[in-house]
């Protein structure tokens, strides 16, 4: 469904990716991981089209989108909960979720955006009342859980075919992470694709089908994410050593 093909990205005189490849298929969850510094914000932001490439392509449902504006992506499916969450503080919860909805509105003609974006309010408030009730408060007065929470569904009013989320769990205690992989959870079981990145690799290899490992802004290792959780170098992706190819 969406996949990146020798793609890099250089920030000045600095190269932050080099000849990374990266593949997730409709209905599968892919982790990215790899130490501080090793490319994983990067790379997302080049999938969602944040920072322009250097080299290579970004092929999404058989388009190459790699020219593509991140409002163009953003209506044609790809959604991004960024790394800090990045929501507005002083706009209230629902105008948060609201502007998350806006490739809906460009997407769909006005009738039928009232309708999705009415039922992405309805689902966003079941699936965490909190929302609902401090639905008119101000989102920089939430909990840093909340905000989270917040983030990601803002995200999901886009309706994406492809959500990626960076370091989700990133400062939350970890009752909230484990609340955080709960909903992933939930959403790969109704078949949402989704792509995680994380610096601490325990929990997306559990949830994630496959994952790659970056390192220094190149692809170290990946695999089937079971394969990877227990290979051997999967420690020296954080420490540095060769590259490694599992079966994919």
């Amino acid at each position: 469904m969406l996949e990146a093909s020798g793609i890099a990205v250089r920030y000045g005189h600095v190269d932050a990716l080099t000849d990374v490849s990266f593949r997730v298929d409709e209905g599968e969850t892919c982790a990215v991981l790899g130490a501080n510094g090793a490319g994983k914000t990067t790379l997302m932001r080049a999938l969602a089209g944040l920072v322009p490439l250097s080299s290579g392509s970004v092929v999404f449902d058989g388009t190459d989108v790699s020219a593509a504006s991140p409002d163009r992506r953003a209506e044609a499916g790809i959604s991004l909960c960024p790394e800090g969450r990045g929501i507005l503080a002083t706009l209230s919860v629902e105008k948060n979720l609201l502007l998350g909805a806006t490739p809906v509105r460009r997407r769909l003609g006005a009738k039928r955006a009232r309708e999705e974006i009415a039922s992405g309010l309805q689902r966003a408030y079941g699936r965490f009342p909190v929302l609902g009730e401090r639905r008119h408060q101000l989102a920089g007065t939430l909990s840093g859980g909340q905000q989270q929470m917040l983030a990601i569904t803002r995200a999901l009013m886009s309706a994406p075919r492809v959500l990626m989320l960076d370091e989700p769990s990133l400062g939350l205690a970890p009752r909230i992470v484990g609340e955080l992989y709960n909903l992933l959870a939930e959403l790969k079981g109704a078949g949402q694709t989704l792509v995680v990145v994380e610096e601490s690799a325990e929990r997306a290899l559990h949830l994630a089908d496959r994952a790659y490992v970056l390192r220094t802004g190149r692809e170290f290792l990946h695999g089937r994410a079971e394969e990877v959780h227990r290979h051997p170098d999967l420690r020296a992706a954080y420490l540095g050593e060769q590259q490694v190819t599992l079966q994919a």
